[in-house]
């Protein structure tokens, strides 16, 4: 097995396409499977002594603050995914400085601690994005993900190796370095461990840092919702928990590392 350094990122949202359903079941509010998701994982985590980042909303931090407490006091690094879970596409400059500096505040104010990253929701990134980070005096972005997705991404020319632009360090999620495939997320419940623990060594023998990113409601078993796509939940679970699970442990000889230890390599 390659050597280097794999990095194991969640976003830390709010399930918008469960909100109806929440308001009228036993769920308290769409944060509820992301925070049992996030329950479950600190445990595999301290398990194996394994550190990553959590991109966390200023809304799931204001519903669920002893949750943000308790990964960041288990040695993981809070970072910002701005404060809502919805498409940052179409935001002008005030309207994007107001969602990213409220998250900011929130998670700072939770952790007394700096909060050097970000990562867009849905990597949907706008002109606006570099100015504000350097404005709210961020260190590092991840909203790049270099992959190619008919009717999502065609991110063809996209770096895959971490960058500076604009003053600061852009660090790109991992794909299968020629086809541009996603590896993580969807793909790894689809295809399965071996496709992305593949993809992870090739990032790793170029040299790369190997960046996975996903979401804690995919480690807990949802309920059926109409209009949820099928796909969305697809092998959601303890069947998608075991295999994070196999990933760990298919890599212990690697550093698992937070985003913020990379820039200061």
């Amino acid at each position: 097995m390659v050597k280097g350094r794999v990095c194991l990122t969640f976003d830390v949202e709010e399930f918008t396409s469960f909100d109806d359903y929440c308001e009228n079941s036993k769920y308290s509010n769409s944060t509820f499977f992301s925070a049992e998701g996030v329950t479950k994982l600190l445990k595999l985590l301290d398990k194996y002594d394994v550190k990553a980042t959590f991109f966390v909303t200023g809304y799931f931090a204001e519903n669920e603050p002893a949750i943000v407490k308790k990964i960041y006091s288990s040695g993981h690094e809070i970072a910002s995914h701005s404060y809502r879970d919805e498409d940052h596409s179409k935001f002008d400059y005030s309207q994007t400085f107001k969602a990213i500096s409220k998250s900011k505040q929130i998670l700072g104010r939770l952790t007394c601690d700096k909060v050097s990253g970000f990562r867009m929701p849905g990597f949907s990134v706008n002109s606006y994005l570099s100015d504000v980070l350097k404005e709210l005096d961020f260190k590092y972005d991840s909203s790049v993900h270099p992959a190619i997705v008919p009717g999502h991404y065609y991110n063809l020319f996209e770096k895959k190796d971490i960058y500076l632009f604009d003053g600061l360090s852009e660090i790109p999620l991992s794909v299968m370095p020629f086809f541009r495939c996603p590896i993580s997320f969807l793909w790894m419940r689809i295809l399965g461990n071996r496709f992305t623990s593949f993809g992870a060594d090739l990032n790793l023998i170029m040299g790369r840092p190997a960046v996975l990113y996903f979401h804690p409601w995919e480690f807990v078993k949802l309920p059926n919702i109409k209009g949820v796509p099928g796909y969305i939940t697809y092998n959601c679970g303890d069947k998608f928990f075991r295999q994070l699970e196999k990933f760990i442990l298919r890599f212990k000889g690697c550093k698992f590392s937070k985003l913020v230890d990379l820039i200061k390599i």
